[in-house]
Order: C-alpha cells, then sequence, then structure tokens
C-alpha cells in the first residue's frame, strides 16, 4: 500500500447506518445515546459506578456509536461493525451459530473463504485475545470469550482472514492474515442491523495494531455533527492520518493499565479565563499517569464528581438564560432554548499535557429536546472518559510510532553457499531464524541487499510432511496452501503486530568468530520471509531465534556447543566495542561472584522463565507474592535480550517505586516521553546516586547499580528503567548490562556474573 487511505464512519444515529429508526425523534436517540456512554464506564472501568442519579436501565448497546464497513474472506463478504477504539478484537458472526442475536443480514460463512484459517492453540496469538481456551485434544482450535461492559458477549472460534476496507477513493485494499473471531454464541445488546465490532484500540490484536506496518502506525477521524446527514465522519490511515498544520497540538498517549485503550493526561479545563485543576489520585509519585480514556464510542464526557461540580458551576456562572430541569434526568446543567439556536456560551478549554483543546458550544451543549439544551457532560464516581461529542469537528489523530521505546542487539551471521552476511536482532524471547528474501511480495524498506535463494547452492524448501512443520506450528503457523505446492508455508507475529510469512527452508548457517574463523552449521531450519513490515530497522534483515524452542538456533547447534550460550551486554552509550555472544566452553560463566538460578518449566517453550522471590532497595526487601507461590515449579519472570525495560506486576511495582523514591533525595520532574514515571532532574556528569537494587532469583541474587535501573530520555532528565505490565514479567536488556549472563540448557540454569563488558 503506498501512501494512505480512509474509510468512512457512520454515526449510528445517521440516516445512512443500517441502525436509523425513522420512528425515533433525535432526541429519543440521543437518551438512548446518553444512556450508552453511561454504560461504557463498566467498560472501561470494571469497578466504578456512574453517578447514582444515573438511571440504569439500558436497552441498547454499550459497544459504540460509530459504524465502518469492511468486507472479511476471500471472496469478499461485506460486514458492518461498531467501529470501537474501546476494544481490540474484530469479530463477525459466522455459521453455523449455536446462539445468535437476531441479525438481518447474512452471517459469514467460513467454509466459503479460501483465506479462513483457524488459529491453533499453540499459536502466540491464540494467548493475547482476552480469556482464550483448547476444549479438546481432537479440536487444536483456539477458542475465545469476550465479555463488555454492559453484560454482552461473543464466544467463538479465533481465524487468520483477509480483511478488506473500502477506500473512500473507490479502490479496495486488503489486508492479509488479520486475527478475528469468528462468534458462534454472542448476545447482549447489539442492534440487528450489525454484525459485531470492530476493534480499533492499542491492544496486540487490535486492527490498529495488526495493519500497524502498512499504515505507518498512524490513524485519525473527523466526527462530523450528528445534525450532519448528508456526509459522513472520516476514518484516515497512514499518510492521509497526518495531522499537522496551524492549530494543531498534540499531547501524549500514556501507557495505562490495560493496553487496549487510549489514556491521555488531562490537566484541568478553563470556562473563558477561568481555569480549574483536576486534582485527582495522580500525585508525586505517579505524575505522568493517564487519567482518562479519549473514545469514540461515548457519547458524552463524564468526569470525576468533584471535578465535575465545579465544572458545572464555573458554566453555569457564565451563561444568563432561563435553567430548566432536563427532559432526561441524565443531564444535569439545562437551559431553555429554541430549535436549532445556539447557546451563547464562554469557550470551554480541555486542558492535557502539552495540548490546549478548545471546545465550543457545538462540543459542549446538546439539543435534548425542541426546547431545551443540555451540557454534554456528567459525573462519575471514577475515571474519565472524552466522548465523541467533545470530539466533533476536531480532526483526531493517534500516532504509536511517537510512543514506542526500542532496544535490541544485533547480530551478524551468513548465510546459504557461497556465505551471504546477514544482519539481524538477536532475540531470547523467538525462535526461528529468518531473514528478507528475493523474490519479495512486501517487504519493508531494507538498506542492504535482499537474500537470494536461488544463488544458494544449500537452500533446500522444507517441505509440508517434514516434522520441523510439527515444529513451527507450536510457535507460529505452519500450513500448505495447495497439493501442487509440497513447499512448508509459515507466518509469525510479534507482540508488537510486527510479522513475518514466507518459505520454511534448510540452509547453512555461518557464524563469524570474535578470532577471525568462521564456523558453519548445515541444514539450520530458517524462514525466507517475502511478506514482512512492523516496526523493523531498514538496516537489519530479520530475527535471529535464540529461545529454547525445538527449531531456535540454540537447539539446533546445541550439540556442537553443548547446550550453552553466553552473552556480556555492553551500557548504550559504549561505542568503541560491541557486545559479545558465545557459544560451547566460551560461554561457561564461572568463578567469584557467580550466581545461578534454574530455568523453570513454561507453557510456551521459546521462553527462558526464571523465578523472582523479591527485590532489595538497599536493606529493604519487597516480596513479590503472586499465584506462582502454590507451585515452586511454575517461573514469573521471562529474561529477555530483545526488551529495554523491565516490566513487573502492577501492584509489586508501585511499591517498588515507592521505596526507591524514598531514597532518593533528587528533584522529581515529569518524563517528556511519557512512558517511565519515576524521573529526576539529572545530576552533575549523568550520574544518578541510587541505592543498590537487588533482584532475588531462586538461589541468586542478581544486584543491579544505577547502570542498571536508570536511564537518561532526555538531556536533563533521568529515569527509572522499570515499569508495571499486568501481564508476563520480564527481565529486560538494561537490567542485564555488564553483566556475563549463562545458558546451559543441560543443568536448566542461567548464570550471572558481574563483569565489565569492555574487557571481554
Amino acid at each position: 500500500m503506498k501512501g494512505g487511505f480512509s474509510v468512512q464512519l457512520i454515526h449510528r444515529d445517521s440516516p445512512n447506518s443500517p441502525f436509523y429508526n425513522p420512528t425515533e425523534t433525535p432526541f429519543q436517540q440521543l437518551h438512548k445515546a446518553f444512556q450508552r456512554s453511561f454504560h461504557r464506564v463498566n467498560h472501561f472501568y470494571p469497578k466504578s459506578k456512574a453517578s447514582q442519579e444515573t438511571p440504569q436501565s439500558v436497552i441498547s448497546s454499550n459497544q459504540g456509536e460509530y459504524l465502518v464497513k469492511y468486507s472479511i474472506g476471500t471472496p469478499p463478504f461485506e460486514v458492518i461493525g461498531i467501529a470501537d477504539t474501546g476494544s481490540d478484537l474484530v469479530w463477525s458472526q459466522c455459521k453455523p451459530c449455536d446462539q445468535c442475536y437476531n441479525q438481518k443480514s447474512p452471517l459469514f460463512d467460513p467454509s466459503k473463504s479460501s483465506t479462513y484459517k483457524p488459529v491453533s492453540c499453540y499459536s502466540r496469538v491464540c494467548g493475547l485475545v482476552g480469556e482464550t481456551s483448547c476444549h479438546s485434544d481432537s479440536d487444536s482450535s483456539c477458542e475465545y470469550t469476550i465479555s463488555y461492559g454492559d453484560g454482552s458477549h461473543s464466544e467463538g472460534t479465533l481465524a487468520f482472514d483477509t480483511l478488506t476496507l473500502d477506500s473512500t477513493t473507490g479502490s479496495a485494499i486488503g489486508f492479509l492474515k488479520i486475527p478475528i473471531g469468528c462468534g458462534v454464541n454472542n448476545a447482549g445488546t447489539f442492534d440487528s442491523q450489525g454484525s459485531g465490532i470492530v476493534g480499533l484500540g492499542g491492544g496486540v490484536v487490535s486492527l490498529i495494531t495488526q495493519i500497524g506496518p502498512s499504515i505507518d502506525f498512524k490513524f485519525s477521524y473527523c466526527l462530523v455533527p450528528m445534525s450532519e446527514s448528508k456526509t459522513t465522519s472520516k476514518l484516515n490511515f497512514g499518510k492521509n492520518a497526518v495531522v499537522a498544520g496551524p492549530g494543531t497540538v498534540s499531547t501524549p498517549i500514556i501507557t495505562g493499565s490495560v493496553e487496549t485503550f487510549y489514556y491521555l493526561r488531562l490537566e484541568g479545563m478553563s470556562v473563558g479565563t477561568k481555569r480549574i485543576e483536576l486534582l485527582d489520585d495522580s500525585t508525586i509519585s505517579n505524575v505522568t499517569d493517564g487519567n482518562i480514556i479519549i473514545d469514540s464510542g461515548t457519547t458524552l464526557t463524564l468526569l470525576p464528581q468533584s471535578f465535575y461540580s465545579k465544572l458545572e458551576s464555573a458554566v453555569a456562572s457564565r451563561i444568563i438564560l432561563e435553567r430548566v430541569n432536563s427532559t432526561n434526568e441524565i443531564l444535569s446543567l439545562c437551559y431553555k432554548s429554541t430549535p436549532n439556536s445556539v447557546i451563547e456560551v464562554p469557550p470551554v478549554t480541555a486542558h492535557f499535557t502539552g495540548a490546549d483543546v478548545v471546545l465550543n458550544s457545538l462540543n459542549t451543549f446538546v439539543s435534548v429536546s425542541e426546547e431545551v439544551s443540555c451540557f454534554a457532560f456528567a459525573p462519575i464516581a471514577t475515571g474519565s472518559i472524552f466522548g465523541n461529542i467533545a470530539q466533533i469537528n476536531h480532526l483526531v489523530g493517534y500516532d504509536f510510532v511517537k510512543k514506542t521505546v526500542h532496544g535490541e542487539y544485533l547480530m551478524k551471521y551468513s548465510i546459504g553457499t557461497p556465505p551471504f552476511e546477514v544482519m539481524g536482532i538477536a532475540d531470547t524471547g523467538s525462535d526461528l531464524v529468518w531473514l528478507q528474501c528475493k523474490p519479495c511480495e512486501k517487504c519493508y524498506n531494507q538498506t542492504d541487499p535482499l537474500f537470494d535463494p536461488s544463488k544458494s547452492s544449500t537452500y533446500q524448501p522444507i517441505y509440508c510432511h517434514s516434522k520441523v512443520r510439527e515444529s513451527l506450528s507450536q510457535n507460529g503457523e505452519a500450513s500448505c496452501h495447495s497439493g501442487t505446492d509440497p513447499n512448508c508455508e509459515y507466518s509469525i507475529a510479534y507482540g508488537d503486530g510486527s510479522y513475518s510469512n514466507g518459505t520454511l527452508a534448510f540452509e547453512t548457517l555461518t557464524l563469524s568468530s570474535t578470532t577471525g574463523s568462521s564456523v558453519a552449521f548445515p541444514k539450520i531450519p530458517i524462514g525466507c520471509g517475502v511478506n514482512n513490515g512492523g516496526k523493523f530497522d531498514p538496516k537489519g534483515s530479520g530475527i535471529v531465534g535464540l529461545g529454547k524452542g525445538s527449531i531456535s538456533l540454540i537447539t539446533k547447534i546445541g550439540p556442537s556447543i553443548d547446550f550453552k550460550f553466553s552473552y556480556c551486554l555492553l551500557p548504550n552509550f559504549e561505542s568503541k566495542t560491541t557486545s559479545k555472544l558465545n557459544f560451547g566452553k566460551n560461554a561457561v560463566v564461572a568463578g567469584p561472584g557467580t550466581v545461578s538460578t534454574p530455568i523453570k518449566h513454561d507453557p510456551v517453550d521459546t521462553f527462558y522463565v526464571l523465578k523472582l522471590e523479591g527485590i532489595s532497595v538497599g536493606s529493604k526487601r519487597i516480596e513479590l507474592v503472586d499465584d506462582s507461590t502454590s507451585n515452586d515449579d511454575n517461573g514469573n519472570i521471562i529474561i529477555d535480550t530483545g526488551t529495554t525495560l523491565t516490566f513487573l506486576p502492577a501492584k509489586f511495582y508501585a511499591k517498588l517505586e515507592s521505596e526507591v523514591a524514598a531514597q532518593i533525595k533528587l528533584e522529581r520532574v515529569h518524563n517528556p516521553e511519557h512512558i517511565l514515571t519515576l524521573c529526576y532532574k539529572s545530576p552533575p556528569k549523568k550520574v544518578i546516586v541510587a541505592p543498590p537494587i537487588t533482584a532475588h532469583f531462586t538461589g541468586a541474587d542478581v544486584v543491579l547499580n544505577p547502570l542498571n535501573t536508570f536511564v537518561s530520555v532526555s538531556h536533563d532528565v533521568i529515569c527509572f528503567a522499570f515499569a508495571p505490565v499486568e501481564t508476563n514479567s520480564i527481565f529486560g536488556n538494561m537490567a542485564q548490562m555488564n553483566y556475563l549472563i549463562g545458558y546451559d540448557l543441560v543443568k536448566k540454569t542461567v548464570s550471572f556474573k558481574p563483569i565489565d563488558c569492555t574487557k571481554m
């Protein structure tokens, strides 16, 4: 796909919408939209309660207000789904349907699609979607279950299929192998005119993340007023989604407790020139946390009760009109008005971090009857949502590239005969070695030449009946598309939405030793990628899988290296030398200061999982109490070279951050990148005086100094290089710097030895 493209967004109550009910007045439609707003709070904040004065009897779906047309499968089958920035999975009702809600349009029949392929239970994608399960050994398909805040739900089979979007230019753009839910047990408050949800959230399986590499991880929309019936809103992707020019302001998307939602930081609001500060639970210990979700599927803007009261009072004091009761008993600040009249109200400015968004009367007041207009804001007990009325006539753009943090190590190797040099990302969190190959159907931009398998005398495609195919199926997806093509095709998706598709083959892989000699390993399984995309650097080609799965490079060359490897990671600022990756006898980690911890069993063969028992800050120890305490054989943290930061469970992280902050006597500041929360003004020479932090693994206490625990994020700000996460914990590469770390797959141990890696 070159450039960008746009698709239509249709408001559910627009005459252009299949949900449109001509018997309802615009005011009745609004009343239902208000009710949906409050029930949608349960989706974002499950433990919160809407204001007690708010009616709780809801008869319409809370899933969203705007619709999008798309097609699924081959040949394309048209579907209308609810566009939802508050959820991730794209799902539609499918045949044969065990228990579907009434749908007037035909249901999608996966048996009629030549590109439909169920996701295997062994696929990494299966573990990324809400609640998933495998019901029997005879059926290895991944089954999903998703529940929404109003009690609606969808259950069915997770699958890959082609998803096609119709551009406003008239052309159709297809995206291959998108994870979709084929729902066969769906119920709730869904409308019979639509089928399911189009998840546009920030999670891994969201449509935005999956097509991210093709759209430069950018999308935007412009919501037209609900009174406009002659035109539709637009959803833009890629270059079409760039928001720039006079009047543009930007605020960071902040990592929240749920990766799906788009959290922003609202600092306050002004009514005319009077500013009201939003004082919430975000104290100095988490000044960069998000406190409001921006959402296209919620009509009203919902704010904390105490803050809302001050805002309402300020607005009311500036309007000289007759105040009346609302006809819907939901909105509290209402005035008598005439049809099509415009209430003269002061501008209301939402002060986000770095961005002041001015809202006019179209964004702040809405007609709820022929003679009553109300303030389109409301109070809730906890959490906040910036709703779609407030976003009308604003071009709202989301850019995910500017909010990402990368940290990877590269390694040189050669492939084929004669040897062809390649630079790939060394990744202990994946298995397959793959690179971009000629002829490439859809490769990301690569500076160096692509490997041409036709020029190698040792390149041998792997056939579908090979045992290697079965091994790959546990780490990615392997398939045979037709009986005429016996070659095994692979497909791998990574957690950030990056992917690779191509042919699985045997090839000679050569490693150049630091001594100057080269070591060749014949018949290594590799992926020859011809359809690859994501957050890859143009100077590299693919991944070097160093995991412990059956097709990993480490496993395949294991007998030659005594199943041992080690590395010593240099600090990022070291430019005169490189980190070392050692094999065999060179990989032995021993001597004074060496500590070892067992590699624990994990359902995913790829990962190196350890048991973290706690962390000490100076002499203060914080125990990690988690579900794994009931079984000492379980691990609870992945050690990984491909992740920069160290991620820990949110509750445990909060205790750790609090203790670190208590022991550092420096000026606390905001993080300009809004990713890390514990930041300080950089001391002279950027050397922070911080207490030692000790990671207590089973049998191994690993002492981390400030080089491992703090990182400069700008010329004058330094931050704690740990972060909270709701899912798996990861011991990242910054925490591993200046340690010789050895992996012994026979003894099943990881060893740590503190050392100056520049001297190795």
